[in-house]
């Protein structure tokens, strides 16, 4: 009962703080260093739900990193409340700095996502100033359809003291707040107003490159407009490359069993394949050995034959092949000059990297078209897979049947040609109707955006800023009119 009245005492006096806000900023400043320093000084009178169970301070990200238990399994609003509390609660979040950037990462069984951009946290900010920072994201998390458990909370937080952070975005920030540069890390906040190496605060820095706010800048006017795209010359189609995978059922996962890859040379379809060295798998019993061995072979079969800058289609690169490329490319090419691009669901857009003077990325052809192999092939005239899948194609067992393993192999080699025949055929349609050539683009929107700006696009069409665009997103539902 007394955890209650007191949590209720403080929410009520964090809404009064807000409220005299405007009015007095002497009473809102005593306020909010009563309501923070009662919020430290009352460490287990109140149970927040949330247990910080290591704290590590990151110098590559230059940050102090929280790592926070979700023991009861907090959500939506009363999560964030929570969140702000337990790290008022916390000495080291104090102590690191007054001039705190914070931003959160919530953890699952299946994701990881941001549960708020970069935020303002200072000594003085209240729950209320947090929640209102904050009021978009719950209300986005409140409305997911398929809600995942937050098992997780990594919570990073900068110092805007520091010279090397100046480029940390940050929406807003207290209009009486200066910040300072300093290469000292000890340096006293008290005495920040004496130092010297002062600089002048410029928005530029704190913006989001596409964002209406940035229009008045010229540095940034290409970033943020959609402009027409002017069709100077006929586009000559980039080389496509396509790689499958097919795997077994081994120990209750999924392994990589073959690797079958398709290619042009001149007008002529080409294609080799490597096959799992069962004998390597069951004589050493550990499956990363034999994998290893695959993709040795594979990929050295690969680099024989594909000896030009090019672009690798798979048809689900995004999840199930992307891991398996990527971790083979980090172990057999070159791992600095490896990189990726990932969305917000972890799924793989592209994989690249560099083999001699070659250049390779990989791309997702499920991006651009969303449909099934044999559904693609249809679509575009190509002769589709080569028989409905087997059930045993998922068993290992299917290396002691020849003649079953024979028709697995060529069915593994067909879906790579399938696919080839079918990009190739759509590459031509694209490049005839829209100038555009498929390999350039990422998925179905890139597609479209492309020949849009390409073809019908007359005008320059200025970005949004982040308020106005999230709020015509969260405005738009289809299906529905207002009744005057």
């Amino acid at each position: 009962m007394k955890q209650i009245i007191s949590q209720t005492f403080f929410s009520a006096l964090s809404l009064t703080v807000s409220y005299f806000n405007n009015k007095n900023s002497l009473i809102n400043k005593i306020a909010n260093k009563f309501i923070n320093s009662s919020l430290r000084n009352r460490n287990n009178n109140i149970n927040t739900g949330l247990e910080i169970f290591e704290v590590i301070k990151n110098p590559n990200l230059r940050c102090l990193e929280f790592r926070i238990h979700n023991k009861n399994m907090l959500e939506y609003g009363s999560l964030y409340r929570s969140l702000f509390y337990t790290l008022q609660k916390n000495e080291d979040f104090h102590n690191f700095t007054k001039y705190r950037v914070v931003i959160s990462t919530a953890i699952t069984y299946n994701r990881e996502y941001n549960l708020h951009h970069n935020i303002w946290i200072g000594d003085e900010t209240t729950v209320t100033d947090y929640m209102d920072q904050c009021q978009i994201n719950i209300d986005n998390l409140a409305n997911d359809d398929y809600p995942d458990d937050i098992i997780e909370i990594l919570v990073r937080v900068w110092d805007l003291t520091k010279a090397s952070n100046i480029n940390i975005k940050l929406q807003s920030k207290p209009k009486d707040v200066k910040l300072y540069t300093s290469d000292d890390s000890n340096i006293n906040p008290k005495n920040l107003h004496k130092n010297t190496q002062k600089f002048k605060y410029d928005s530029k820095y704190r913006t989001r490159k596409l964002h209406t706010s940035c229009i008045n800048n010229n540095e940034f006017k290409s970033l943020i407009d959609f402009t027409p795209i002017q069709i100077k010359e006929k586009v000559i189609p980039k080389p496509i490359v396509i790689m499958d995978i097919e795997t077994m059922n081994y120990k209750d996962i999924q392994i990589p069993t073959l690797i079958t890859c398709a290619y042009m040379e001149g007008e002529n379809k080409k294609n080799f394949y490597s096959i799992l060295n069962i004998n390597l798998l069951e004589n050493t019993y550990n499956e990363e050995i034999a994998l290893q061995d695959l993709w040795y072979r594979f990929f050295e079969l690969f680099f024989k034959n594909i000896r030009f800058n090019c672009v690798i289609f798979t048809h689900n690169l995004g999840k199930f092949d992307g891991l398996f490329i990527y971790k083979a490319l980090i172990l057999f090419a070159n791992a600095k000059q490896t990189d990726t691009i990932i969305d917000k669901h972890n799924s793989f857009i592209q994989i690249s990297t560099k083999y001699y003077d070659c250049k390779l990325i990989w791309k997702d052809s499920l991006r651009i078209f969303p449909v099934s192999l044999e559904d693609l092939c249809k679509t575009f005239n190509a002769k589709g897979k080569l028989q409905k899948y087997d059930k045993e194609f998922n068993d290992l067992s299917l290396f002691n049947k020849p003649k079953k393993l024979s028709v697995f192999i060529k069915y593994g080699l067909q879906d790579s040609m399938a696919l080839l025949e079918a990009l190739t055929s759509a590459q031509k349609i694209y490049i005839k109707d829209y100038n555009v050539d498929i390999a350039t683009i990422w998925s179905t929107s890139t597609l479209s955006l492309k020949i849009f700006r390409q073809m019908f696009l007359d005008i320059t069409i200025p970005g949004l800023s982040g308020f106005v665009d999230t709020f015509v997103r969260k405005g738009y539902f289809g299906r529905s009119n207002w009744s005057l």
